[in-house]
């Protein structure tokens, strides 16, 4: 059994690896139970051999269900796969991510509307006293409304903080250098 083919509950019919980073896969599936599409994020075999990123992977979810906004990507399901490997179910976004769009050069006012729901989500992540920590082009997800309007979902919380504990306690910063502020570095 390999990360690229999760056995996952019965509930779900596995698709396509739609997505890979630093911490896991995303997977296409659909949720037969819900009849609906989702995307799949399982956690590396390798990481999830530790207690500490199992515990910062719960983390993650439990700040993601907490903050439920339009432009936050709906959790479905949180659970481990049939081999013991952690994952949460979201929302599908056919539409890529942000990173996907800029390469097919948008109009800037296509740009800039996506980035106003971006901002969005950060003051509802905000106004609960939690910080992002690791936004960037491939943690805004895309879709498109039943008129064909697309709209952006910011995902991946796994360096979410809650201020209070950043104020206290510096060695809490994580994120993706090339797209952390300047004075985090």
């Amino acid at each position: 059994m390999n990360d690229d083919f999760p056995l996952l509950p019965e509930r779900y019919q596995l698709g396509r690896k739609i997505g890979e980073g630093a911490t896991g896969t995303v997977h296409f599936a659909m949720d037969q139970l819900l009849n609906m599409e989702v995307g799949i994020k399982v956690v590396r075999r390798n990481l999830a051999m530790h207690r500490r990123f199992r515990a910062r992977f719960a983390r993650e979810v439990s700040i993601a269900a907490q903050v439920v906004h339009p432009r936050m990507v709906p959790l479905h399901d949180y659970g481990k796969t049939l081999d013991d490997l952690p994952f949460v179910a979201m929302a599908y976004a056919p539409d890529g991510n942000l990173s996907d769009l800029l390469e097919q050069a948008p109009s800037l006012e296509q740009v800039v509307r996506l980035l106003d729901e971006v901002l969005e989500a950060l003051a509802a992540l905000h106004a609960r006293g939690l910080v992002h920590q690791d936004l960037k082009p491939h943690n805004v997800l895309l879709y498109r409304d039943s008129r064909g309007t697309m709209h952006s979902w910011v995902s991946d919380l796994g360096e979410a903080y809650a201020l209070s504990v950043l104020a206290q306690d510096r060695t809490g910063i994580g994120g993706t250098p090339a797209f952390m502020a300047p004075e985090q570095l």
